[in-house]
């Protein structure tokens, strides 16, 4: 709950002073001996209001906290998040390795949303790399989980776009 009110309380301010304001606390809380790995877990969803840089390096340090001691889910969700935070930034070469590990533990995976996300993200990984007909299994995949949650309407919104550039980029668009 802390997090949502820093992330939030600075939505009026300056977006670079927001920025560095909330990264900074969250770090101080993530080197903060007493912050239980839950409390870290926590983290992982909550960063899209700051800078892709921000997000990456506290993704990253979360990595280095919890790696160890985290369950199948969490390194998923985590690792999906350190991938989109690279292919944000134009580095996805650097991004193929987190899902490389994600795709460890995709088998076990019950949740539709890290489902959904995770196939959101190959999708978004071959739209990126020309891998075309990879990208749209993936895309098509994430659809039919986050068509199974509640408010994932964003997250559709989101894929849906992904998939009709991918198909236009192709010049395909009577597959669209």
């Amino acid at each position: 709950l802390c997090m949502a009110y820093w992330l939030n309380a600075f939505s009026f301010a300056d977006n670079d002073k927001r920025n560095k304001v909330v990264r900074d606390s969250i770090m101080s809380v993530l080197d903060n001996k007493n912050t239980s790995a839950d409390q870290k877990k926590a983290l992982i969803n909550g960063l899209s209001k700051l800078t892709v840089d921000s997000q990456l390096e506290i993704l990253l340090k979360i990595k280095e906290d919890i790696s160890i001691s985290a369950d199948g889910n969490t390194l998923v969700d985590l690792y999906c998040g350190i991938a989109s935070c690279y292919m944000l930034s134009h580095q996805t070469d650097k991004a193929k390795p987190y899902l490389d590990l994600a795709a460890k533990y995709e088998k076990k995976l019950t949740d539709s949303r890290l489902l959904g996300k995770y196939h959101h993200m190959w999708g978004n990984y071959y739209n990126l790399t020309a891998g075309g007909t990879k990208s749209h299994s993936h895309y098509y995949k994430a659809i039919g989980y986050y068509e199974k949650l509640k408010n994932s309407k964003d997250k559709l919104i989101s894929v849906l776009n992904n998939l009709s550039f991918s198909y236009i980029q192709k010049d395909d668009i009577n597959n669209l």
